[in-house]
């Protein structure tokens, strides 16, 4: 029977990390190896002849690397039973005990047919899952508030427009028709005249949902104009 694999969680945070990001190459390959030496060890770092035969590095070279990724603060002393050791930073509150488990991963792929999961654990998963899409769905609403204050003439407000696009939160078709009725007022003469005097604030705009008025709709359904030479 195979030996069951050691795995450990590795955070794509890390590329927008400068601590990482500014690793030479062979001091980012050591702290990988690194990871991987103290996933089996509960994140803390054997003495440095062990370290070194794991990664399969000369004394020196592991003493620098060592030293490299402890300046750079991504490994830490901490305290055990035997005293002071060296851990990698934060594993505790990166990693979980349960992850080494293998009839708990298994239980986690088959979750829609394994009775056995218990409810705490889905409501572990649902949870990190929730989070991730919490993060993604953010990112995504402030790409397009960024988008649409971009092309809004009138920029006043900024905060309270921005707290009503996230209470709208649109979807990418009503994202969609937001621009393209920004697009088409902007040409508006209501709009241009007196230098934009007359044109709404972005959070009246966007409170009053400006992009359905039925003149907006008109326009945007109209066939173009044909051009004749």
């Amino acid at each position: 029977m195979a030996k069951p694999l050691l795995w450990f969680r590795f955070y794509a945070e890390a590329l927008n990390d400068p601590r990482v990001q500014s690793l030479e190459p062979q001091a980012f390959k050591a702290w990988v190896n690194f990871l991987c030496v103290a996933s089996a060890r509960e994140g803390l770092l054997p003495d440095m002849n062990t370290l070194a035969f794991a990664i399969r590095t000369s004394m020196d070279e592991t003493e620098k690397m060592f030293h490299t990724l402890l300046e750079a603060s991504l490994i830490a002393p901490v305290k055990n039973q035997h005293g002071h050791a060296y851990a990698i930073r934060n594993w505790a509150k990166r990693q979980f005990k349960s992850d080494s488990s293998t009839g708990r991963v298994k239980r986690f792929r088959n979750v829609t047919c394994n009775a056995d999961v218990t409810p705490s654990e889905i409501r572990v998963q649902s949870s990190e899952q929730s989070r991730a899409e919490k993060n993604i769905k953010k990112v995504s609403d402030d790409e397009q508030f960024a988008s649409f204050w971009k092309a809004y003439p009138n920029k006043v407000g900024k905060g309270a427009a921005g707290k009503l696009w996230q209470v709208l939160a649109p979807t990418k078709g009503v994202f969609d028709a937001i621009m393209a009725a920004v697009q088409v007022q902007k040409t508006w003469h209501t709009w241009t005249k007196n230098n934009g005097e007359f044109i709404p604030h972005p959070a009246t705009w966007l409170n009053q949902r400006r992009w359905e008025d039925e003149g907006v709709q008109k326009m945007m359904a109209a066939p173009p104009k044909t051009k004749f030479y």
